[in-house]
């Protein structure tokens, strides 16, 4: 298992429910593990992405 799927998995033990992965962003898979570790040591979970109507993303 890769850490990516490490941190998901453990996001998912600590708030119940999976991080929201976007397709829109662009980030590296560093910079995702490292927002996965700042919620899970904050105890803050991650912001929903926003999708607005009539858009094709």
């Amino acid at each position: 298992m890769n850490k990516l799927d490490e941190a998901l998995d453990k996001y998912y033990e600590r708030f119940g429910k999976k991080y929201p992965l976007s397709i829109c962003q662009i980030r590296t898979t560093d910079e995702i593990v490292a927002d996965i570790e700042f919620c899970i040591n904050t105890g803050c979970k991650a912001k929903e992405p926003i999708y607005e109507e009539n858009i094709d993303y």
